[in-house]
């Protein structure tokens, strides 16, 4: 299959941030949990999974359930007579999880559920965009009307039943309700800090019939969960800064190393820094950063009269140091960029004679003795004769990932041996007054730093020790240094 697209581009979210965010600047590993975890299914499902159950709840005698309808689209169908299958009754605003049955496709009982996600309090909230023109009706609510075209949003814990999170509800369960609503359901009992929970959208049609026919289904949209993060990889690594302590100002500067899938385009442009010296704090400041360069390569924030707090400065050039893979040989494969749901993969096979196929996690591209291509995958040529080909996979390539190749080239490559992880160049400037630092009284002489970057839906974070473990390289009465080793 030949499939070709225009000049591949990264692509910025346009949905605003919303900066709720603490930073703590750490010499160091970093860790520290997101609070929040946001879908708004632009670039897919996140991790959401569809399923269904073997029958519906309809009390008075099982009916089994069609096989689950739920899929991502932009409207809702109609069912009025007369009128074309497949056409539109909703048009929604972006791409929703919708499930277009009435009823009148059959009794259906299915879900849409979450990734596993770790609660951080013992209150988790679920907010969420809804849109339903179904019957109405909630079991228990009414003798009558107790069984017909339910929405339900549950939570299980730990692996425990779902269970739902509201009663009857006139948000979810009015009769063609067909409005846009903003819905929040708060889970403040059963749940404790630590604990994997997951929610899902359960729709039940129960006796598969006689749903309003002008616009038919249920869609759900931009989910925000409160309290309980997925389980992401959070670590930043600067242990390779260097600290420099003198006329009453802390110098920090290094690279700090990003975890996959982690870069300026996935995190806020705002944060705070904490440090503590000689076991007294002396700064905890919320920073947001101005964005600089042509090609928004520079985070800057600046103070120099400390007009709101201690810090100075701080600067973040994330100038050319994404992450990538490169492997060189007769065939060429290396990455043009790695995000957080896309990887743009480049194959230079102008040494290569004969047939080959790449295969990463599943996907192949095949290149057959004349470099014609067979792929699911988009991609753009970047020769007339195929020999340069970039390639838009759907997932982010990882260092456990491999890339087998057979054919007229024979290669099993672990991504991790040709990965190189992703670090940007940092510069922190806080003034403090050094005069109980100086060795000679019962205070300390620790320096700690603590830093965190992203925010509630991705954050990255860690702190780090300098002076215990990690000895100062010089000190004296005015002067406090670290240097790491090279």
């Amino acid at each position: 299959m030949k499939k070709k697209i225009q000049p591949l581009q990264m692509k910025r979210s346009k949905r605003p941030l919303t900066v709720l965010f603490a930073a703590f600047l750490l010499l160091g590993v970093m860790s520290a949990p997101s609070l929040a975890s946001f879908y708004d299914f632009e670039t897919g499902a996140q991790g959401w999974t569809v399923g269904g159950d073997t029958y519906t709840s309809y009390p008075y005698y099982p009916l089994p359930s069609i096989a689950p309808t739920w899929t991502l689209d932009t409207s809702l169908p109609t069912s009025l007579p007369d009128l074309p299958p497949g056409s539109v009754g909703q048009v929604l605003p972006s791409t929703w999880w919708t499930n277009p049955n009435n009823g009148e496709l059959g009794a259906e009982r299915s879900h849409v559920t979450s990734p596993v996600l770790t609660a951080t309090d013992s209150s988790v909230i679920i907010n969420f965009d809804s849109y339903t023109s179904n019957e109405s009706g909630y079991p228990g609510y009414l003798t009558f009307y107790d069984f017909y075209d339910v929405e339900h949003v549950q939570i299980s814990i730990n692996g425990g039943p779902f269970t739902d999170v509201h009663g009857y509800t006139s948000e979810l369960h009015n009769w063609a309700d067909r409005i846009f609503r903003n819905i929040t359901f708060t889970t403040s009992t059963g749940v404790s800090a630590g604990d994997l929970i997951q929610y899902r959208f359960l729709y039940d049609t129960y006796d598969g019939c006689c749903g309003p026919p002008e616009v038919t289904g249920w869609a759900f949209d931009n989910v925000l969960v409160i309290g309980a993060s997925e389980d992401k990889p959070t670590t930043l690594d600067t242990e390779k800064a260097k600290v420099c302590c003198h006329h009453d100002d802390l110098h920090v500067e290094g690279k700090m190393y990003f975890p996959e899938g982690v870069w300026k385009d996935t995190l806020s442009p705002a944060g705070s820094t904490e440090i503590t010296l000689a076991g007294v704090g002396v700064t905890n400041q919320t920073l947001d950063f101005e964005i600089k360069g042509k090609k928004e390569e520079k985070w800057e924030y600046k103070d120099k009269k400390n007009v709101y707090g201690n810090i100075k400065e701080f600067k973040i050039d994330w100038k050319e140091k994404a992450p990538k893979f490169d492997y060189k040989g007769d065939l060429h494969i290396h990455t043009h960029s790695i995000a957080d749901n896309e990887t743009t993969l480049c194959i230079h096979s102008e040494h290569v004679s004969g047939a080959f196929t790449v295969a990463i996690d599943g996907t192949e591209i095949a290149f057959d003795e004349y470099r014609n291509i067979d792929t699911i995958l988009a991609y753009e040529s970047q020769k007339a004769d195929n020999s340069h080909v970039h390639f838009a996979l759907p997932f982010q390539l990882t260092p456990d990932m491999t890339i087998e190749v057979t054919g007229a080239v024979e290669l099993s490559l672990n991504v991790a041996d040709y990965y190189e992880k992703s670090y940007a160049k940092f510069k922190l400037v806080s003034s403090f007054n050094p005069d109980d630092f100086d060795g000679t009284i019962s205070l300390p002489d620790e320096l700690e730093f603590n830093i965190t970057l992203g925010d509630d839906t991705n954050e990255v974070s860690g702190d780090d020790l300098i002076g215990v473990e990690k000895a100062w390289t010089k000190r004296d009465d005015k002067h406090w240094e670290y240097k790491p080793k090279k």
